[in-house]
């Protein structure tokens, strides 16, 4: 019997580190893609998150529902506080790899926006996701002219 409960629980290791690894290598980048001034003090800030493809080569890289927290900071890394960032699920194809999303909130002399906590819907079960998922890209967007 306590073989029995010894293979039993190996078992249940085994798919544990399994689950655990799959989860690791699942990936999503954010981007603030814009800001811009809405009316009445309120700004919107708008998103991008893509898992770069990796429904093509892993099972379960798509994303259920998010709720990412973002940490607003100004130019001197003051917080000015957190928002909910709501995220439609996506990256089940390539179709739909990215997703955009986006905040309006009172506008801050916001800097930076750092994401500190990832909670998916996951079959209607709320799980935090490891931070190590998503990378932040920054990108230098293109300068915009008018010919004259």
């Amino acid at each position: 019997m306590n073989k029995i409960k010894s293979v039993f629980a190996i078992g249940l290791l085994a798919i544990s580190a399994f689950s655990l690894a799959e989860e690791q290598q699942r990936y999503a980048s954010i981007t603030h893609t814009s800001s811009n001034f809405i009316n009445q003090g309120y700004c919107g800030y708008s998103f991008t998150l893509d898992n770069g493809g990796n429904h093509m080569v892993l099972d379960h890289a798509e994303f259920g529902a998010l709720e990412l927290t973002l940490r607003m900071k100004d130019g001197q890394g003051k917080v000015l506080g957190d928002a909910l960032l709501e995220v439609e699920p996506f990256g089940d194809s390539s179709a739909t790899r990215a997703t955009f999303t986006g905040l309006e909130i009172p506008c801050e002399d916001v800097v930076e926006f750092e994401v500190v906590k990832a909670v998916e819907d996951q079959n209607g079960r709320k799980v935090e996701l490891p931070l190590s998922i998503f990378e932040a890209n920054n990108p230098e967007l293109a300068k915009m002219s008018v010919a004259k």
